[in-house]
């Protein structure tokens, strides 16, 4: 176990009465709530505060830098609560930019940023009028990228390449438990976005059963509408199956990799799946992970 505060290894000075550690490939925030003792009151002469980051790392699995958000010192213990966004981007930004690449935009919200497998696409207009994590959210989400910040990186990662990766890991349902939804009868067939005067439809089968987003959404040319298309009809149709396991404690696991599901009691709900989410409970010694079917073709 080690636990890094404000840039400090103070991990021979504090003992860990529990750690719960949430890892998430897009669509929200890492956490890690943590429950340090104190009975010497070793905190309380430290004044931990919000703002604060904090690090910790067991079995292989680091939290990379958070950010501590909430904390509570009371009856011997101090009990944190920290997500690996930084506070600026939970301020609201406001600017409209023309003719743009995606790149400068990430260069002038973030203080540093990463593109995987996804194009550094040219936008004839986009505005931001609300939280910058918010629209940086959705950005991710019309380019059919997965939204991942680790140690302040914003990295936009393409969400098909992911699910395409080879398994990493082999996991036995036998002794866990296990809960499968299927909800695969009300998948969409395609999507269309109409933005102003362009127009884009994106087809994965040839049903009629279309989606067509609530909230409007500004194109700059057919073109960028088809790929809008595509990344929501993703988003529409990539919750349509899921499995959550809970087991023994798998340090080494993490969100955003495949895996082969062994499923002996289930065999149709075997194979390989891909982890959205991952969840260590180091106090219980316990993991849960989320998965789902990869999405074929788009």
């Amino acid at each position: 176990m080690g636990v890094i505060y404000n840039g400090a290894d103070i991990t021979e000075e504090v003992q860990v009465n529990s750690a719960v550690h949430e890892m998430n490939a897009g669509g929200r925030a890492d956490t890690l709530d943590i429950i340090f003792d104190d009975t010497d009151h070793l905190w309380s002469r430290w004044k931990p505060g919000k703002g604060d980051t904090i690090k910790f790392s067991d079995g292989g699995t680091s939290t990379g830098k958070m950010y501590v958000y909430d904390f509570v010192i009371k009856n011997n213990a101090v009990s944190m609560h920290a997500c690996n966004i930084p506070p600026k981007l939970k301020d609201i930004y406001s600017k409209t930019w023309e003719e743009v690449y995606l790149s400068q935009i990430l260069g002038e919200l973030t203080p540093s940023y990463q593109l995987n497998a996804i194009d550094d696409v040219w936008y004839r207009y986009k505005k931001c009028d609300i939280k910058t994590i918010s629209f940086l959210n959705q950005m991710a989400e019309l380019e059919g990228a997965a939204l991942v910040i680790y140690d302040d990186k914003v990295m936009f990662v393409n969400e098909q390449a992911l699910e395409a990766q080879e398994p990493q890991f082999q996991v036995d349902c036998a002794g866990a438990n296990v809960d499968i939804r299927d909800e695969r009868t009300s998948l969409f067939d395609a999507c269309i976005v109409q933005g102003g005067q362009y127009f884009g439809l994106f087809k994965a089968t040839q049903g009629e059963r279309h989606y067509r987003p609530q909230t409007t959404i500004s194109c700059g040319s057919d073109a960028e509408a088809h790929r809008y298309a595509k990344a929501l009809l993703r988003m529409a149709n990539k919750g349509k199956t899921s499995v959550r396991w809970k087991g023994q404690l798998i340090p080494e696991m993490s969100a955003g990799i495949t895996i082969d599901l062994i499923n002996e009691d289930n065999v149709p709900w075997s194979g390989k799946m891909y982890c959205y989410r991952v969840r260590h409970d180091y106090a219980k010694a316990e993991t849960t992970i989320y998965m789902r079917r990869p999405l074929e073709g788009y």
